[in-house]
């Protein structure tokens, strides 16, 4: 009997032994338990395929049946519904949302007619999607219904993820279209989302692109395609998720008061022509130049007197009788800033977006990099400049890890003291990680 005690007594230390030496390495392989994620892009030139191998690649790289997917599509392919049609014949019956892009972005660098999609896969996350109509005739009530339609759907699936810590979302609203009947009411649709979360939430999004800022785009839900409506995730998460605003701009000193505006059209800046006056500031004339190339260099901002931020809005269409249309309704009375913009602070502007976003974080949990910049680094940057911005994050957080993203039209998120709203001239970042 002692021997045999003595023998059980020896085997249980060597097994001790065994566990505490390699302590580190079965943690470290409990946490890469935790979340899967795939990432995969389709280049087909039919739209149906390449939605298809898009899904395909990133469902099968997550290693089963995704809890949630992200798709970003470009505004190219001519029939976005057999791109749709693609995607969710292997995302079906999983909780997936989408829109069309400016460009897309995967770890190789931007893309240009392609598909990306992210798939995620975790027990130790939930996720309820949701969507609002009709968004440029009732912007606030169509957001009230996209958040809420997302919070029943995540709450009906398990009461336990409403005591899990980290709450986030993600907002992919109809983006610009450069015409007086269709105008730019991303900040309505926060305003409306504003009434049923609080400032505790982690909130990211991009605006859907079209092939410029005259067309139109898309937004994608569970299989189906819409336009002019905002499509929503809710994600109840165990495992930590953030997310980082980076600016692409900065005040020059000088500003001017909007005084004569009707919603997102200032007519008069100091009681003269809006037109006139900004081409007196900034020494440019918007209507005898190339309106992208002037706003990458400068633009108007929002004075946000409450935290001394400024929420830029550029102007995106110039009228006949020198009223200046912009990306964001204005009030009679409203200060803006003159903010201008060149390639370092382009480049600065990423690069705080990505070094916020993982501060704080072992990069050895991350698991995934969404990135949202806006369509205007695309002509402040060169094409190469921009690939290899994208290349130097996926280096940066590990060529492994899927990267994922769009040019958007607008992008939403947190100023630098916390309040939501829709942000221009930016770039938002999140990051998924595996960290309780």
């Amino acid at each position: 009997m002692i021997a045999i005690i003595s023998i059980i007594c020896t085997m249980t230390g060597i097994l001790l032994a065994i566990y505490y030496a390699n302590k580190q390495k079965i943690n470290e392989y409990y946490l890469r338990k935790r979340v899967f994620v795939g990432d995969g892009f389709g280049y087909a030139d039919s739209p149906y395929l390449a939605g298809k191998q898009a899904a395909q690649e990133a469902k099968k790289k997550c290693g089963g049946k995704p809890t949630f997917g992200l798709v970003f599509v470009s505004a190219k392919y001519e029939d976005i519904e057999k791109v749709v049609k693609g995607i969710n014949e292997e995302f079906k019956g999983v909780p997936w949302i989408g829109c069309t892009s400016y460009k897309e972005i995967n770890k190789s660098g931007v893309l240009d007619k392609s598909v990306v999609c992210i798939a995620l896969r975790s027990s130790f996350i939930s996720v309820g999607v949701g969507i609002g109509e009709n968004i440029r005739s009732a912007p606030t009530e169509s957001g009230e219904i996209s958040i809420l339609k997302a919070l029943l759907d995540v709450e009906k699936k398990s009461k336990k993820n409403k005591q899990w810590p980290y709450k986030t979302l993600i907002m992919f609203p109809s983006g610009i279209i450069s015409t007086k009947d269709k105008p730019c009411v991303e900040q309505d649709i926060i305003n409306g989302i504003l009434k049923y979360i609080n400032d505790e939430w982690i909130v990211v999004g991009g605006s859907a692109a079209g092939i410029s800022l005259n067309d139109d785009n898309w937004q994608f839900i569970n299989g189906r395609v819409y336009e002019n409506a905002v499509v929503c995730a809710v994600i109840y998460s165990k495992v930590r998720i953030k997310v980082a605003v980076g600016l692409g701009y900065k005040e020059t000193g000088d500003k001017v008061k909007a005084t004569k505006t009707v919603q997102n059209i200032i007519h008069e800046l100091n009681d003269n022509q809006a037109c006139n006056e900004f081409a007196k500031l900034t020494k440019t004339d918007l209507l005898k130049n190339d309106l992208l190339k002037v706003v990458i260099k400068y633009s108007l901002a929002i004075i946000d007197s409450d935290d001394q931020f400024c929420w830029c809005v550029p102007p995106i269409y110039i009228r006949k009788d020198g009223g200046i249309v912009v990306t964001r309704k204005i009030d009679e009375g409203t200060y803006l800033a003159i903010v201008k913009s060149n390639k370092e602070l382009l480049k600065k502007g990423c690069e705080d977006a990505v070094e916020k976003a993982i501060d704080g974080i072992d990069q050895r949990d991350i698991v995934a990099f969404l990135l949202f910049p806006c369509m205007l680094y695309r002509f402040g940057l060169s094409n190469e400049e921009c690939d290899n911005s994208i290349r130097e994050i996926s280096s940066f957080i590990g060529e492994n890890i899927p990267l994922a993203g769009f040019y958007t039209f607008g992008e939403q998120g947190r100023n630098k003291s916390g309040k939501f709203g829709q942000l221009n001239q930016s770039v938002a970042a999140l990051v998924i990680t595996r960290e309780f």
